[in-house]
């Protein structure tokens, strides 16, 4: 745990003081994530110091995974380039249905590698994987149960070790 820290700062670092073009494309759907905002009062410190320093925290955890009221949402806000040669590992992840490891990698412009080795509660609409895609996901190769959301930009699992190809086009 720890390895690649630094470059996922400097990532951030620079993808904050980039000039960033927020001009829709007329041919794709629009896709984003929002993060709910409310007082947590588990946040520690004076006011409003430590609060931004762990809603901060808050927004680069949920770049791998961010929980809604019944689901466990994986991958939304990782960059396409960072599951290019060796994908990206996550490991020790703490969520509220347990805790999460995973693995996500390109292998090619079409085929993504996704490994969940963890001990989550199921929650009661699933683990949802939404990586980031150039094409729309048209079938999976696994052994556990899975689905493609309807708009075939998602996965949906039911267990919580899983091991799948994802083929996009």
């Amino acid at each position: 745990a720890g390895t690649g820290i630094n470059d996922l700062i400097d990532s951030i670092l620079l993808t904050a003081d980039a000039a960033i073009d927020l001009r829709a494309v007329a041919e794709d759907d629009a896709r984003g994530v929002a993060i709910e905002a409310h007082l947590d009062r588990g946040h520690i410190g004076d006011v409003p110091h430590t609060w931004i320093s762990a809603e901060y925290v808050l927004a680069v955890q949920s770049l791998f995974a961010y929980e809604t009221i019944d689901s466990l949402v994986i991958a939304a806000g990782v960059s396409y380039e960072w599951l290019l040669n060796k994908g990206i590992k996550v490991a020790d992840l703490h969520t509220r249905f347990g805790t999460l490891q995973y693995s996500l990698c390109y292998h090619d412009e079409h085929t993504l590698e996704f490994s969940l080795q963890s001990n989550l509660t199921i929650p009661s609409r699933n683990i949802i994987l939404r990586p980031p895609l150039r094409g729309k996901i048209t079938a999976i190769t696994c052994h556990q149960e899975a689905q493609i959301q309807d708009d075939q930009s998602a996965v949906i699992f039911t267990q919580n070790t899983i091991h799948c190809i994802i083929h996009v086009h």
